[in-house]
């Protein structure tokens, strides 16, 4: 029994170190990506965080504070606010919802100045399972190694 789960550790670590990325000489060695490749990375990577269902939300007016709250984004992609009712915001950033937001609250108040902060991320999971104590769901917050994951379910 302690010989399987062994050997399903190790075919773990090993898959997940055949998915890791590598970097190195390597690397190097096959030049830079082509320019379309290389203009999508960089336009990938200051995106920013996406929002998702189930990420909580803080929304906060700087003149208008009565307005503040706090709010979870529905399965549907949703959120509800005081005086703009259902406002989508699945897939936008943190910097489009806030422009998006501004816009929407524009139509009711003065000067909408809106803060957008991210209090918790609702669609970051990972699921462990096999011979463990506490196999299923658990929480990823920040970067997770496979041991860490194994460690964080229990042996």
């Amino acid at each position: 029994m302690k010989m399987n789960r062994r050997i399903s550790l190790v075919t773990l670590m090993l898959a997940a170190l055949c998915m890791t990325p590598r970097s190195g000489n390597l690397t190097r060695a096959q030049g830079p990506p082509p320019k379309d490749q290389a203009s999508n990375e960089l336009t990938a990577s200051n995106r920013g965080y996406q929002l998702t269902p189930g990420d909580v939300l803080q929304v906060r007016f700087f003149y208008n504070p009565e307005l503040n709250e706090k709010v979870q984004i529905r399965p549907d992609g949703h959120i509800t606010l005081f005086l703009v009712g259902d406002v989508e915001l699945r897939s936008k950033t943190t910097a489009q919802a806030t422009t998006y937001l501004e816009a929407a609250y524009k139509k009711v108040l003065k000067t909408p100045a809106i803060t957008l902060q991210v209090e918790e991320c609702g669609s970051q999971k990972f699921f462990v399972g096999g011979e463990i104590m506490r196999p299923g769901m658990q929480p990823l917050v920040g970067r997770v190694s496979v041991l860490d994951a194994v460690i964080t379910a229990g042996r």
